[in-house]
């Protein structure tokens, strides 16, 4: 914006210098799931090591008072994807009705604005059926068939360290334009059996245990933004 003046004058005006174009921001969103604030380090938890999380209250703004409007990891996404509460969007599980194509999600948005945009979900209840990859360039929702053998279909995942490998090579890959990322990371979640060293560790609490890990794994993302220049 140009401050206004009040005074006219007779003098010629010398013509504005055109406005410098605006660099538009990479944007990444991190879901974790059940993940709770009071077992996180920049909330003030004391059992539990969170220096990735720490490091990015640090550095950025921390919400002390935020909730989640629906505890359950499929509609809690499409809340935060669209902007919308579960009694508008009508998603209420993963048993249900996907998400109805009139919900625009931040990805399609971001798509036309000419953003490449890429998830990566760890996690079977967030697969595209349910209706969350539209706008997604790049959607990384595949398990293997030995994991849906192995456990009820409600609780396929794959741990962290994949998750975020994947991520990476996709920024890796990706034109150097404006991206948009949505890494979800599921390790919090029942039941709890995170990799060594964090299971012994965290052996009387693997809750955190999971969070730990979740949190390490994390920080191999931010570490490869920062030293990408990114």
């Amino acid at each position: 914006m140009f401050p206004a003046t009040a005074a006219a004058s007779s003098q010629p005006q010398k013509p504005a210098p055109p406005a410098k174009s605006l660099r538009r921001p990479n944007v990444i969103l991190i879901t974790i799931d059940t993940l709770r604030a009071d077992h996180v380090g920049c909330y003030g938890a004391q059992t539990v090591k969170t220096p990735t999380l720490d490091g990015l209250a640090h550095d950025g703004v921390l919400f002390e008072r935020a909730i989640s409007q629906v505890p359950l990891t499929w509609p809690s996404h499409a809340v935060i994807l669209t902007g919308t509460y579960p009694f508008q969007n009508g998603v209420q599980d993963f048993t249900g009705q996907p998400l109805a194509p009139q919900f625009r999600s931040v990805a399609q948005a971001f798509k036309q604005a000419g953003y490449a945009t890429g998830a990566v979900v760890s996690a079977f209840v967030l697969d595209r059926s349910w209706g969350l990859g539209r706008g997604f360039d790049f959607y990384d929702d595949a398990f293997s068939a030995e994991t849906f053998q192995k456990k009820d279909i409600g609780l396929v995942d794959r741990r962290a360290e994949e998750s975020v490998a994947h991520a990476i090579a996709w920024l890796k890959k990706t034109p150097r334009r404006p991206f948009f990322l949505w890494l979800h990371l599921y390790d919090p979640h029942n039941p709890y059996d995170p990799p060594e060293p964090y299971n012994t560790e965290y052996k009387d609490h693997l809750y955190d245990g999971e969070i730990a890990y979740a949190d390490h794994e994390l920080g191999k993302l931010i570490a490869w933004l920062k030293q990408s220049k990114l």
